[in-house]
């Protein structure tokens, strides 16, 4: 088991350390050509202000993108007191009152919206010592499905493992966090970190492909729909 002793809070905007910091940020063993590449990605999660999303609350997440109040959804959380459960809930902003539930938890979680509100990215803090990814495909309407054989933390600790060569064994604690959708939802900005005994592994940015379900330092991927003619700034 996992040990019990404290860390910050999971999505504490304060524990990210800013392109001011990247000696801080990224791991003195990274080989050169990926420490260039780790640091435009951490640039880039700078720039993104690490956590996506608008929303007029701590609970309530929507896509970057604008859309109309008849098509723009809103991820809301609320807390089922008969339960015992905090319930991820779907509406539109035309139609606030009418909701569809998307996911039942029990501790805390954020919310990052892909730009055409496809897919949903839920940072789960399922325990103290551990955190996961789960992603959510829209269907009909304002319904998400959670899709199935994804495992983040997996993903993170296989790149971990072959360009550290440190094992997610070694941590008793482990975190992964989605920060940032690329423009044509293929792709999601994340970062892991953690630590053991010993050891701490402060910042770790990787880019996941949803086609693939690998993780990986390319962070070209993330920018191949980033520039769109015709169209503006939003």
């Amino acid at each position: 088991m996992r040990g019990r002793a404290g860390f910050p809070a999971l999505w504490d905007g304060a524990s990210f350390h800013g392109p001011g910091n990247l000696r801080n940020v990224m791991p003195a063993r990274l080989p050169k050509p990926w420490r260039l590449q780790t640091a435009l990605i951490v640039l880039l999660a700078s720039a993104c202000g690490v956590v996506s999303g608008r929303g007029g609350s701590p609970d309530s997440w929507t896509s970057e993108s604008w859309f109309p109040p008849q098509e723009q959804v809103v991820i809301t959380s609320r807390r089922d007191a008969k339960a015992g459960e905090k319930v991820l809930e779907a509406s539109l902003a035309s139609a606030p009152a009418e909701k569809r539930e998307i996911y039942r938890y029990s501790r805390s979680a954020s919310v990052v919206v892909s730009p055409d509100q496809s897919f949903l990215a839920m940072n789960h803090a399922y325990c103290s010592t551990d955190s996961t990814i789960l992603l959510f495909r829209r269907g009909k309407g304002i319904s998400y499905a959670l899709i199935k054989g994804v495992n983040l933390p997996e993903a993170a600790g296989a790149l971990l493992m072959e360009k550290l060569k440190l094992s997610t064994g070694d941590l008793d604690h482990f975190y992964v966090e989605a920060l940032q959708w690329s423009r044509d939802d293929a792709r999601l900005l994340c970062r892991a970190f953690g630590h053991g005994d010993g050891i701490g592994l402060h910042q770790f940015f990787f880019v996941y492909d949803l086609a693939t379900g690998r993780a990986g330092l390319d962070l070209t991927s993330m920018d191949k729909a980033a520039v769109e003619k015709g169209s503006s700034s939003r």
